[in-house]
């Protein structure tokens, strides 16, 4: 059973505003201080740096003895954005069309030749629409076409979804293997995370609740196992998307990929350890 005690919206977020309003919260409700011992946070430095973070702040302030606990979903985030910032370049933007020749700005590209025209864009050649772009696929290739995920750089789950749809449509586009080599990723280790964390997980005995958690720094192990495994030898993780490579790249730009997903793998591994203070 989960009770919330205190909602609070803070005007500015520090190391010491938020462990000001944890004592004030406290005091409020009449606890002991000395039994309030774990913080469950996200990862943002103000709440997470090892000296100067909200939870040292308030054992230092209070001379309590709390331990900060590195929410899980966020480390995911943070390691799959290394993963694919690092093997696929990162872009200067969040969600517009932009020409650097990265993967995310191809997803854009899918997006806005089929999705981005409305009904408020006036100067539109052929005055095309996305209501009529749909009904040209039907028409000429009877293909229904859905709507695509609109990507964003800072939402990495917007991307595995738009990721997705782009492979699935496979027959209408050009196959494009970074693409195949992100999802396999997102299936491989982020679902694998997420769906265990949300417990939906098919590799692990439905546990009751409460009795989830003491799984948790087992899976941990694991799941740094798996990439640190990975990194090293990562053919054995992306076998179909290797080999489609090999046959549609130059030996140049086949050996430059596979030492950017390395490289990209590496990162993954560090910052997850990292946000999961391992």
């Amino acid at each position: 059973m989960l009770t919330i005690l205190n909602i609070k919206d803070l005007d500015r977020c520090s190391a010491s505003t938020v462990s000001l309003s944890i004592e004030e919260a406290i005091s409020k409700n009449l606890l002991n201080l000395a039994q309030y011992q774990y913080w469950l946070t996200d990862n943002t430095a103000y709440m997470s740096e090892s000296t100067a973070g909200a939870v040292v702040k308030f054992n230092q302030q209070y001379s309590a003895k709390a331990t900060r606990i590195s929410y899980s979903l966020h480390a995911l985030y943070i390691a799959s954005v290394h993963f694919n910032n690092t093997t696929f370049g990162k872009t200067k933007s969040l969600s517009g069309i932009c020409l650097e020749p990265y993967l995310f700005n191809v997803f854009n590209l899918a997006y806005y030749l089929h999705c981005g025209y409305n009904k408020s864009d006036k100067d539109n050649p052929l005055n095309m629409k996305a209501e009529k772009i749909s009904k040209l696929y039907k028409a000429l290739l009877n293909y229904d076409l859905k709507r695509y995920q609109k990507p964003i750089s800072t939402h990495w789950l917007y991307q595995l979804t738009m990721a997705k749809q782009y492979l699935n449509r496979r027959d209408i586009h050009l196959q494009f293997s970074k693409i195949q080599i992100m999802v396999s990723f997102g299936k491989w280790f982020y679902e694998k995370v997420i769906f265990f964390l949300i417990g939906k997980d098919t590799n692990t005995t439905n546990l009751p609740n409460g009795f989830r958690a003491s799984k948790i720094p087992d899976k941990v192990e694991q799941w740094i196992n798996d990439l640190q495994i990975a990194s090293e030898y990562p053919d054995e993780v992306f076998v179909e998307e290797m080999l489609l490579a090999h046959e549609t790249l130059s030996t140049d730009e086949f050996n430059d990929l596979i030492n950017r997903i390395e490289y990209g793998l590496v990162k993954a591994l560090d910052a997850f350890k990292r946000w999961m203070d391992l």
